[in-house]
């Protein structure tokens, strides 16, 4: 007679998912009517190895409460890489803001 055997196979993949809003004033064009915008989500690091890390973003506008806030936290080892919270005016010389290279000096 054959025997028979119960088996339970569980299989589970984690989904990447990521959260991107922008709050707009009524009436404006999106580049001047943007008051607020949020990033919340999952991003390779290409300087670990392709690790995933939680990216979090949140700016508000001048009128609107004038912060920008970033902070980067590996999935894994759950260790805070990142971390800026200071006014958004006094936020400079970061992404398209970034000197690129440096000028020739004249004397």
């Amino acid at each position: 007679m054959p025997k028979t055997y119960n088996q339970l196979v569980q299989i589970e993949q984690p989904q990447v998912v990521s959260l991107k809003a922008i709050g707009f004033k009524a009436g404006l064009s999106r580049t001047k009517g943007w008051f607020q915008r949020v990033f919340v989500g999952w991003v390779p690091q290409f300087s670990r190895d392709g690790a995933l890390a939680l990216v979090e973003i949140v700016i508000k506008r001048a009128n609107f409460g004038n912060r920008y806030s970033e902070k980067v936290t590996m999935k894994q080892t759950g260790e805070v890489i990142h971390h800026c919270e200071e006014p958004l005016d006094q936020h400079q010389g970061h992404g398209s803001d970034k000197r690129r290279g440096s000028a020739p000096e004249s004397t």
